[in-house]
């Protein structure tokens, strides 16, 4: 086996995308409808990367309270804003 394989198969199982006793590989898996999310966020606010409470709002129909309550913990923030990205909020959603 060349060191490149070897590599390879030690980058995977740190990663935990194998399983040691019986040698398999496993993928990671999008959750079902993250794909379908982050396009319809993508054509909601199509020049944004990040989006605002008020947008989140928006987007899922969900008060203010209950998005900080619910997905506080993944927002970022910056300034006085409390921020999250399209690609994190698509994958709350799924």
């Amino acid at each position: 086996m060349g060191a490149a394989a070897c590599a390879d198969k030690v980058l995977l199982f740190c990663l935990g995308l194998v399983n040691k006793y019986e040698r398999k590989f496993y993928m990671s898996r999008e959750k079902e409808d993250y794909r379908e999310n982050l396009r319809r966020l993508d054509e909601k606010f199509p020049d944004k990367e990040f989006l605002n409470i008020g947008q989140i709002s928006q987007a899922t129909g969900l008060e203010r309270r209950i998005i900080k309550n619910t997905w506080g913990k993944n927002l970022k923030t910056f300034g006085k804003s409390q921020l999250i990205s399209k690609v994190t909020l698509a994958r709350l959603m799924s």
